[in-house]
């Protein structure tokens, strides 16, 4: 599976945390391989496990770069995009351009109208909070061809 697919699955676990919050991350884990419908990759696991270990500091800065919003008013969707991408970045998984380019394809694909470009402004404010020159974010932004190997999922244990 395709890097992308691997975050878009990433992206699905995070997004069902959201109705699951007392379910620990092996159980959602556990969860989607019983139903056997969400395809995985050890990427799509490591993102996930990053953003539920992460989770309180990537919703604090969120939380930094809303302008006349609190956290709750946005999405689901959107936030498990947003968390999904700040994962990749702190973790240091992929470049802030990929990370950018790839939250806002999620956000065209699972989103709302304009959830693209508040996800694409949000990163954006995060990457030059973080010192990304300009540059390197237009260089990094095309998507990676990297293959990830399809897994049986199966959670670690405890």
């Amino acid at each position: 599976m395709t890097r992308s697919e691997s975050r878009e699955a990433a992206f699905v676990l995070t997004f069902e945390q959201f109705f699951l919050s007392d379910e620990s991350a092996e159980d959602i884990i556990a969860g989607a391989s019983e139903c056997g419908t969400l395809r995985m990759s050890q990427y799509a696991l490591n993102v996930f496990r990053q953003v539920c270990e992460r989770a309180p500091a990537l919703d604090e800065q969120i939380a930094r770069h809303l302008k006349g919003w609190t956290l709750e008013r946005i999405s689901p969707v959107c936030r498990s995009i947003l968390r999904v991408a700040l994962a990749e970045i702190a973790a240091d998984f992929c470049p802030v351009g990929v990370a950018i380019n790839e939250a806002v394809e999620l956000a065209k694909k699972y989103g709302t109208d304009d959830d693209y470009a508040f996800v694409n402004g949000l990163l954006g404010a995060v990457a030059k909070e973080l010192g990304t020159p300009e540059e390197a974010l237009q260089a990094e932004a095309l998507p990676e061809a990297a293959e990830d190997e399809e897994l049986p999922v199966q959670p670690q244990e405890q």
